[in-house]
């Protein structure tokens, strides 16, 4: 879906710092444990940006998760964690070898010639199938990371397409984006700042449509729309 060589250009500085805001709703899918297993059998996970829970202090003076009481003999009661703690919605399980091994698959040079979401997609499946590590999620989540969400957004297309963002906040604006696809490839990402900085709705459409030869596809909300994550998640 993203295109390899992916251009991203004329992004308005005072629109383009909303970013974060905008996709706060695709990106919030809970946050990841990460979990090593020490050579002696114990396990050692580093908090995620949770302000409750048990937690013991390394001599570094890391936090981390206290994970005795999770413990059933030897192995990691995964469940009562997803129970215990709502918003994480991944466990991933290491050891130092598994993590070697990882790394070392996610830099050959093969990768680099995938687009970028394949790319993304082949290192989550290279974790979830090397020994020495273990990927756990909730039953619930099959979506792994936000560009899946945006995936569906967009609708999964074939061919040559364009579309708008309009996000006005108390009916100004507050965010656009244009994205251009070509054979179903996310090629372009840019603003309404490649018409010169054009902020009139109509025109910034008529001018697209003379651009890409076809009229846009468009997603026009209020920033309260977004943020409650209705109309970006529950399609």
């Amino acid at each position: 879906m993203i295109d390899g060589g992916l251009k991203v250009e004329y992004l308005d500085p005072e629109l383009w710092t909303h970013l974060g805001e905008i996709l706060r709703p695709l990106s919030e899918l809970g946050q990841v444990l990460h979990v090593r297993r020490l050579a002696s059998g114990l396990y050692r996970a580093v908090q995620c940006s949770r302000g409750s829970g048990t937690v013991c202090v390394s001599d570094s003076g890391c936090p981390f998760l206290d994970l005795s009481q999770y413990m059933e003999g030897e192995e990691l009661n995964t469940e009562r964690i997803f129970r215990d703690f709502y918003d994480i919605m991944e466990i991933r399980i290491y050891t130092m070898e598994g993590l070697r091994q990882c790394f070392a698959e996610s830099q050959k040079a093969e990768l680099y010639q995938l687009d970028i979401d394949e790319a993304v997609s082949e290192i989550y499946s290279i974790f979830q199938s090397t020994a020495g590590v273990a990927v756990v999620r909730r039953k619930e989540k099959e979506e792994r990371w936000y560009f899946e969400r945006l995936k569906r957004l967009l609708g999964d297309k074939d061919g040559d397409h364009a579309y708008l963002l309009w996000i006005t906040n108390g009916g100004a604006l507050y965010f656009n984006s244009i994205l251009e696809m070509r054979k179903g490839r996310l090629a372009g990402i840019s603003t309404s700042d490649r018409y010169g900085g054009e902020r009139d709705y109509n025109k910034v459409l008529a001018l697209m449509e003379k651009e890409y030869r076809r009229k846009p596809e468009v997603l026009c909300m209020e920033l309260s729309e977004c943020r409650t994550y209705e109309r970006i998640c529950g399609f």
